[in-house]
């Protein structure tokens, strides 16, 4: 008689029979599982909280660290020539530290803002290596319907230079623009700087060369160095290069710059008494261009 051949296994039978055979396994497996990653939370949690109150209390540090810094050493103290800065809507052409106001009566004599000038250069405090800006505004009186209203303006670049009549060439001035900056440079002493802007460079060089003559008695004297400006009448401007910049300078009788300017591009120009500001001074005109 012949033997019964055995029925085909399916895959569906196979797996159903190793499931019926590791169904304890499998369960112990996933027990296994389920109790590790309830030690593994139990673990982290504590630390996790830990960890989360430790970074929340450093960034609650460092931005109570940033807004003293900011109030110490930038913005400092409300000053009235800071509130008189913000009323005006100024805006230095760099990034400076202290805020200067110097009212001017251009229907008077010069004298009196000249002499204001001169003594802030030379008794000013700052600390070493930082910026005054010095602002020149005038009063006017306005006809209101209530009255007679007296207002402050802030005196513009050829205005101002005409009242103190510091002798610029008419080439130079016509090719001057608006803004402009006065300001002290706390470095060895005060060293007083102009930074102007230029709309036509060929007519501000051809203007600065011309004014070279004059430039002594005009920029000295009402930096405060008119001792310096008498002894060296008859002195010429000379080419030299201060940090790969083409810069004319006036020597004086020591052999360093008394006086000196130079184009930091095309549409500015600095003047001043000593290379370590003109050093800065561009430094600081980079910063406030966003560049490196």
């Amino acid at each position: 008689m012949r033997a019964d051949i055995p029925s085909l296994r399916t895959f569906k039978q196979d797996v159903t029979s190793l499931m019926q055979k590791e169904k304890t396994s499998l369960v112990q497996i996933v027990l296994e599982e389920q109790r590790a990653k309830r030690r593994e939370q139990e673990e982290v949690s504590p630390r996790k909280t830990k960890n989360i109150f430790v970074i929340s209390l450093s960034v609650i540090l460092v931005a109570i660290s940033l807004a003293l810094i900011y109030a110490v050493f930038l913005r400092g103290a409300v000053s009235p020539d800071d509130k008189a800065l913000e009323a005006l809507d100024l805006h230095p052409m760099i990034l400076v530290e202290k805020n200067k106001e110097i009212s001017i009566d251009p229907s008077a004599s010069d004298r009196p803002a000249r002499e204001a000038i001169i003594n802030q250069i030379q008794t000013e405090k700052l600390t070493l290596d930082t910026v005054e800006y010095i602002f020149f505004t005038e009063k006017s009186s306005i006809q209101t319907k209530d009255g007679i209203v007296e207002q402050k303006n802030v005196v513009g670049e050829e205005k101002l230079f005409s009242f103190i009549n510091i002798g610029m060439p008419s080439v130079l001035t016509r090719a001057l623009g608006e803004e402009y900056m006065f300001g002290i440079h706390s470095f060895n002493q005060n060293e007083p700087f102009i930074i102007l802007t230029t709309n036509y460079y060929d007519n501000a060089f051809a203007g600065m060369l011309e004014w070279e003559k004059q430039m002594p008695d005009a920029i000295l004297v009402l930096f405060g160095r008119s001792e310096i400006a008498k002894a060296l009448a008859g002195q010429k401007f000379e080419d030299a290069v201060v940090k790969n910049k083409d810069v004319r300078v006036l020597r004086g009788l020591d052999g360093n710059p008394a006086l000196l300017y130079s184009f930091k591009d095309e549409h500015t120009l600095v003047i001043t008494t000593n290379e370590d500001t003109l050093i800065e001074l561009s430094r600081r005109l980079d910063l406030s261009r966003g560049k490196k």
